[in-house]
């Protein structure tokens, strides 16, 4: 059996950030007709790669990236095909990010004016929200960066290459 290490991981992550760029288009401009919009649109939005993960993982073992370059995410203990419940395990602590990051940035868009809103360049979006933050978001963002990088740790030091998600979900990713 091999085992899909870092590169080919790396790969079918960048792919499946170029196939869903239109979608996060598509969002953005919707949240920018109105302050209402943006609101209704806030977890939508933060889940969005989560939930296209959570659905191509538990429908086919592999997302549109992972199939394109020939990976599958298999049970660890006999191969099998993983369900929804293992899609979801293996996103469950991206998922707990994502809520956060969603409530914060509703907490945000919520404090201002529908004026103010509309006034928010598409440019600055990403530096208006991250300066107005509520001030707790700077001990998230520190925990969602260890969290990556002990992903990544893990991930390179042991022999299946399994990332602490496949170790939550009980699964591992193999090239086919």
């Amino acid at each position: 059996m091999r085992y899909a290490g870092f590169w080919k991981r790396f790969g079918a992550g960048c792919i499946d950030g170029i196939v869903l760029i239109p979608i996060f288009i598509l969002f953005d401009s919707i949240e920018s007709s109105s302050k209402e919009i943006a609101l209704f649109m806030v977890f939508p939005s933060a889940g969005m790669f989560l939930l296209y993960n959570i659905y191509f993982h538990g429908r086919w073992g592999a997302t549109l990236g992972k199939m394109a370059m020939k990976i599958k995410v298999v049970k660890w203990f006999d191969e099998s095909d993983i369900s929804y419940k293992e899609s979801v395990l293996r996103f469950s602590v991206d998922l707990v990010f994502a809520l956060i990051v969603a409530i914060s940035n509703f907490m945000v868009i919520n404090a201002l004016s529908a004026d103010e809103y509309m006034a928010i360049n598409l440019l600055d979006k990403g530096e208006f929200f991250y300066t107005n933050s509520l001030s707790w978001m700077f001990y998230v963002n520190i925990l969602s960066f260890l969290w990556m990088v002990s992903e990544l740790f893990i991930l390179l030091c042991n022999e299946k290459k399994r990332a602490l998600h496949d170790f939550i979900a009980g699964t591992v990713v193999i090239c086919r």
